[in-house]
């Protein structure tokens, strides 16, 4: 009779499994529900010049990155590194002797559904790896955004949301991960690893619905003159990190306001 038990409570596991699971997954429906229009695609038109041994390169292209609306104004965060890349050529690329290169923004653009506006950078904080982009023109509307004023917190391996938009090829439909918490540091300031490149300047939600923060890129400074031709280097001063939703607002508080026309 005992056997018996225990082959039953083998069969039912799968079963019991399930049930966390479908609330995750009921979880991460909400989450997608909620700020689908709040998280945005970014068109970025870059030129980058590259000098080494006396030549020099140019080169023009186009790329479109995550960014989260986090005001009424339209006011929108996503991770600096990924909006302008010379960040990271300045780190990595120029430690090479002989080499350098320039970065250039030449366009931003807004993409909300067909249509597209015009955008600009107006912060950027390099130590958070936060920038801070806006519709050049001020919104005649409130424009939906996510709460990073909820307070929401994590501990280390709790599940947590990451909300994205696939690319071209799916219609730029809204996505979302379900990743945990690699571990949390407290100091100098509440951090977050999710130990994953994983939607940079996407929004992360814990699995009740409010706003943990925003993933970004954490990098070490380094005096290595190995350039980024060390990719065991390169991926052991990097990582993956959610900054809060407090941090981000501080650092937001210093965004000028719109001129009055």
């Amino acid at each position: 009779m005992k056997s018996i038990s225990i082959v039953a409570a083998l069969l039912a596991l799968p079963f019991c499994l399930a049930v966390p699971a479908d609330d995750l997954a009921e979880a991460m429906r909400g989450a997608v529900a909620k700020n689908d229009a709040a998280v945005v695609t970014v068109k970025v038109a870059l030129k980058e010049t590259y000098s080494y041994d006396g030549g020099s390169d140019v080169n023009e292209y186009t790329q479109d990155i995550t960014a989260t609306v986090i005001s009424p104004e339209g006011l929108m965060v996503t991770s600096l590194m990924v909006v302008d890349p010379s960040v990271l050529m300045e780190e990595y690329a120029n430690s090479e002797e002989g080499f350098d290169s320039k970065t250039e923004i030449t366009s931003l653009k807004v993409r909300r559904g067909e249509a597209e506006e015009d955008a600009e950078i107006v912060l950027r904080d390099r130590d958070l790896d936060l920038a801070f982009l806006r519709p050049v023109k001020k919104p005649a509307e409130p424009r939906p955004f996510t709460d990073l004023a909820a307070g929401a917190q994590a501990k280390a391996f709790d599940p947590v949301i990451v909300m994205n938009r696939l690319g071209k090829v799916a219609n730029r439909v809204s996505t979302a991960q379900l990743l945990r918490i690699d571990a949390v540091l407290d100091k100098p300031r509440m951090t977050y690893f999710v130990g994953e490149y994983a939607g940079h300047g996407a929004p992360v939600f814990v699995v009740t619905g409010e706003c943990l923060g925003i993933n970004v890129t954490k990098m070490l400074k380094t005096n290595s003159q190995n350039g980024m031709g060390v990719a065991d280097e390169y991926e052991s001063n990097m990582a993956s990190v959610v900054i809060s939703g407090a941090d981000v607002l501080e650092v937001a508080k210093q965004v000028p306001a719109y001129k009055e026309n």
